[in-house]
């Protein structure tokens, strides 16, 4: 689901994995909604100046025990192909999470307007994307009429979170 938090995860682990210095070279590789695994395989191994091999994890493995490989994506198979071995499930936000989250984002005037801003929390459906956002665009806006307007977005009628693997 966009907006569950894999970029986020993803730059937060490169982070500290580059901090501590436990590996020589990092990369990342995007990958477009309609996978293909072959050119997935073949980025990775570009980026990292390896021989493809047809296989990836062969690729790797022929570098020694130092290389490990962390990607996200909605698809279950992907995982699956790509001969993971741990699979972590990155779940949305509870709701006291989400409230927790928006209120820091939208500022103390949600305690004003704590019904709506309670709906609009509700919509987001624990998303921390949806959540930031709509909070940094209200934060500290009193007008009711704002955050009513806010409900009514499109956005919300398109939002289903689902799991997703890391």
């Amino acid at each position: 689901m966009p907006g569950v938090g894999k970029t986020m995860l993803m730059q937060a682990i490169m982070a500290q994995v580059k901090k501590e210095k436990l590996f020589d070279e990092f990369t990342s590789v995007v990958v477009s909604q309609k996978p293909d695994l072959e050119k997935i395989q073949d980025a990775i191994a570009e980026k990292l100046d390896l021989k493809f091999t047809g296989n990836l994890r062969h690729s790797l493995q022929k570098c020694g025990n130092c290389c490990k490989v962390i990607f996200t994506t909605r698809i279950q198979g992907v995982c699956e192909s790509m001969e993971m071995d741990e699979k972590i499930e990155v779940e949305v936000l509870s709701e006291v999470e989400s409230w927790n989250l928006f209120r820091s984002k939208a500022g103390g005037v949600v305690d004003l307007l704590k019904t709506v801003a309670g709906n609009i929390v509700k919509e987001c459906k624990g998303l921390p994307l949806a959540i930031v956002t709509l909070g940094l665009a209200l934060r500290n806006k009193d007008d009711i009429a704002v955050w009513d307007d806010t409900l009514l977005l499109p956005f919300f009628l398109t939002v289903q979170p689902c799991k997703v693997m890391v």
